[in-house]
């Protein structure tokens, strides 16, 4: 598309840096949907960065622009229940649905599970592996560096320990083959991230996996989200949420905020509970309150009065 837009703008109008930024902003502005103008300028800019690499362009016209940030995703209201599994499942293939349950009781991100092997010595420790005899999943997770050690619950442990035996049956080049990892496609090859998330969307898309309410389709990486609220609701504390899911304190409380389980919630909650509690033992204030919420205005016996000789 941007080939098609741009690849015959003269050179002189390229190296007017006022001229090319208004034209590029115009660009993005008509096209329709935010997120793709946005990733869009993003490429021009990465574009026009390396020709002014290479000389070819003075400055880049992409950069320092007010509001080009025009796509901005919050999903952290957004949350898988156990209908959408149920519905997603239906159009999913095994292999797919697998992936989706170890990041629905790890939490942990795409990238980070795809890599998973089951083989630590083999991978030099290298990627996320998977311990069958405790039960548990190392890693240190691509994005943050955070070292994280997982224990695999039910019914999860035993799918994955079905499979690590099937693949440890295989012969070593077989092995070797797939890298030792625990999630294959339908071909029994490790998922590439691509092929994953086409896979992922073609599914989602078939099902109709929509958020209730925002009515938005529902992404892999709300897994990680959903997680998060699922252990706070068994009772976990941020401390420990974070233990699992690599988060920052900080992270995780935002996100619990907009599901009124957040710190902030707790202590509202604790609050009016302890200023009920304050009014039932002072009976002299709490008489008053009884009797100003039982009282009935003048006005309204008046028109009620009214109401029934009418």
């Amino acid at each position: 598309a941007l080939r098609f837009e741009f690849g015959d703008l003269p050179i002189s109008v390229a190296r007017d840096a006022v001229k090319l930024r208004s034209l590029f902003l115009a660009y993005r502005d008509k096209i329709p949907k935010k997120r793709q103008a946005q990733f869009r300028f993003a490429v021009l800019s990465v574009v026009c960065s390396d020709a002014v690499d290479r000389g070819v362009l003075p400055i880049n016209p992409c950069l320092n622009s007010r509001n080009s940030r025009l796509y901005r995703a919050n999903r952290t209201e957004v949350l898988w229940t156990t209908d959408h599994l149920r519905v997603l499942a239906s159009e999913a293939g095994s292999d797919l649905m697998f992936a989706v349950l170890f990041a629905y009781f790890t939490g942990q991100r795409q990238g980070d599970l795809l890599r998973t092997v089951y083989n630590n010595t083999a991978n030099h420790g290298q990627h996320p592996w998977y311990d069958m005899d405790s039960g548990f999943l190392y890693l240190k997770t691509q994005k943050s560096g955070a070292y994280v050690k997982v224990k695999i619950v039910e019914p999860l442990r035993s799918r994955i320990d079905v499979r690590v035996n099937e693949l440890m049956r295989r012969s070593t080049s077989e092995q070797k083959k797939t890298g030792y990892r625990i999630l294959l496609n339908s071909h029994g090859r490790p998922w590439t991230t691509d092929g994953f998330r086409s896979s992922f969307q073609k599914a989602r898309n078939r099902a109709g996996v929509r958020d209730t309410a925002s009515g938005v389709f529902l992404d892999f990486h709300d897994l990680r989200g959903t997680a998060v609220t699922n252990l706070c609701l068994a009772g976990c504390t941020t401390i420990e949420v974070a233990a699992v899911t690599g988060h920052s304190l900080k992270t995780i409380d935002e996100m619990l905020e907009k599901h009124y389980l957040g710190e902030t919630a707790k202590r509202s909650v604790s609050a009016m509970e302890k200023w009920e509690n304050q009014l039932a033992t002072d009976t002299k204030s709490s008489k008053f309150f009884s009797e100003v919420a039982g009282k009935k205005n003048r006005k309204t016996k008046h028109y009620q009065r009214m109401a029934a000789i009418s």
